[in-house]
């Protein structure tokens, strides 16, 4: 429905909808990827159990020591900060605002925009870039996963865009970023907006801002210690926070928990995220914390 490719009135919406109320109600337990997947979970399915578990990283995959002399190489340098989105080119991504950014920075400005990866919105983003003639922005095709370490690494920025605010959308890309010790220009609202502020990891603009973003990438292609300081920052709350081996052993830890002495808890259980304090993926807590 965000997207515009169901409406809320249509046939798949409704059985979509009547499926989801049947899982969720027979689940012994619900996982969100995100804490407002699981308050909109919570708040019209309260009697259900719900548990954070956070997306992550491999941390001893990604980070900013990766980079090899065939990813520099095909990511070209030429002396000017590399900007990387690497990829779907889809219709949640909004590649077209940015190379509207590129097109908007001075011919000065010391920055190349590189754009990996394939998708149905593709062709829409190539035409745009030769109708405006943008000189700074240049396309690569889809890599392995398997090589992305080292591109990231390779990468000065990384780029990390949403079309539009979309409640509980978390890219996975967004922690891979962080992983790499590289700046995030995050293009997005909600809560990997407050993930990037919260740990000081990058620049966060809101969907559709031409100018912010064009902004954002200016500061950081002249700016090599600020690229430093942020891309630090995101590297150290992704090894504390967002390491995949400590996420899974919190879901496993709950898990035992929960099943201990029984098949089925005689309390039912709430995982919830943690206080400003502590603002790693969740934690267990009793009903009686839940009005907290």
């Amino acid at each position: 429905m965000r997207l515009g490719v169901l409406r809320d009135a249509g046939a798949a919406y409704r059985l979509g909808s009547w499926l989801e109320g049947f899982c969720y109600r027979h689940a012994w337990l619900i996982t969100g990827q995100s804490t407002e997947i699981v308050s909109s979970i919570v708040g019209r399915f309260p009697r259900c159990r719900t548990f954070h578990w956070s997306n992550g990283v491999d941390c001893d995959a990604f980070g900013p020591d990766k980079a090899t002399p065939e990813s520099h190489q095909l990511l070209g340098r030429n002396g000017n900060c590399v900007a990387l989105y690497a990829g779907l080119h889809g219709f949640a991504q909004g590649l077209e605002v940015l190379v509207d950014a590129a097109a908007s920075l001075p011919s000065s400005a010391a920055l190349e925009m590189v754009l990996m990866g394939d998708g149905p919105k593709k062709r829409t983003v190539v035409d745009r870039v030769r109708d405006r003639q943008v000189q700074r922005v240049r396309f690569l095709g889809s890599r392995p996963h398997v090589e992305m370490p080292a591109l990231l690494a390779a990468a000065d920025v990384l780029l990390v865009p949403l079309a539009s605010y979309i409640p509980g959308a978390v890219p996975s890309k967004l922690y891979e970023a962080m992983a790499s010790g590289r700046p995030v220009v995050l293009m997005a609202e909600g809560e990997a907006a407050h993930i990037v502020r919260r740990h000081d990891a990058g620049i966060v603009v809101a969907p559709g801002d031409v100018a912010g973003l064009g902004n954002a990438l200016q500061a950081l292609s002249c700016n090599a210690d600020l690229r430093s300081r942020l891309g630090a920052n995101g590297r150290a709350a992704a090894v504390q926070f967002f390491n995949r081996d400590t996420i899974a052993a919190r879901l496993i830890g709950a898990l035992e928990e929960g099943f201990s002495g029984t098949t089925r808890p005689a309390r039912p259980w709430l995982l919830h995220r943690r206080s400003a304090t502590a603002p790693g993926p969740g934690i267990l807590a009793r009903d009686s914390e839940r009005t907290r």
